[in-house]
C-alpha cells in the first residue's frame, strides 16, 4: 500500500530535477538531450528496482540524487550568482528536506503516537512548501 506513493514520489522528484535543468542550465541541445535521456533511464531503473524489491531505499537514493545533488547544486549556484531571494527559498527548502531525512534516518520521535515517520513527513511538507514558494516567486518575476 506504500508503493503508489513511492512511485509518484520518484516521478515527481524526476520532474523537479528536469525542470531545474531546463530552467537554469544553458547548454547545447545535444547535451540537454543526453541529460534528459540519462534522467529517463535513471528513473526507469529506480522505478523497476523499487517495484521488484519493495524497498524505500531506492526512493531515498533517487530523491537525494535528484533533489540534493542536481537541484541543490543548481539552486545554490543560481543564488550565489544573482542573489535572487527566490533561489534562497529553494536552498532553504532543500536544507529542510535534508533535515527531514536526518529525522527519518536517526528515528527522532516526539512520542509513540507521533514517531520519526510522522515528524519527518511534517518537516518534509514544510520543505515542499518552501520549494513551491520559490517556484511561484520565480514565475511572478518572469511575468514582470
Amino acid at each position: 500500500w506504500k508503493m503508489p506513493g513511492w512511485i509518484i514520489s520518484l516521478w515527481a522528484v524526476s520532474f523537479y530535477a528536469w525542470a531545474m535543468i531546463e530552467q537554469h542550465i544553458k547548454t547545447t541541445n545535444k547535451i540537454l538531450l543526453l541529460v534528459r535521456m540519462g534522467l529517463i533511464f535513471e528513473l526507469l531503473i529506480v522505478t523497476i528496482l523499487t517495484l521488484i524489491t519493495v524497498d524505500f531505499m531506492w526512493s531515498a537514493i533517487h530523491s537525494a540524487v535528484c533533489l540534493v545533488l542536481v537541484g541543490g547544486s543548481i539552486a545554490v549556484s543560481k543564488y550565489v550568482s544573482d542573489k535572487n531571494p527566490s533561489n534562497l527559498f529553494m536552498c532553504l527548502g532543500l536544507a529542510v528536506y535534508i533535515f527531514s531525512g536526518i529525522i527519518f534516518s536517526t528515528k527522532i520521535s516526539i512520542n509513540i503516537w507521533f514517531n520519526h515517520v510522522d515528524l519527518a513527513h511534517v518537516v518534509l511538507a514544510v520543505a515542499v512548501y518552501l520549494m513551491y514558494r520559490s517556484v511561484v516567486n520565480i514565475q511572478l518575476q518572469k511575468r514582470h
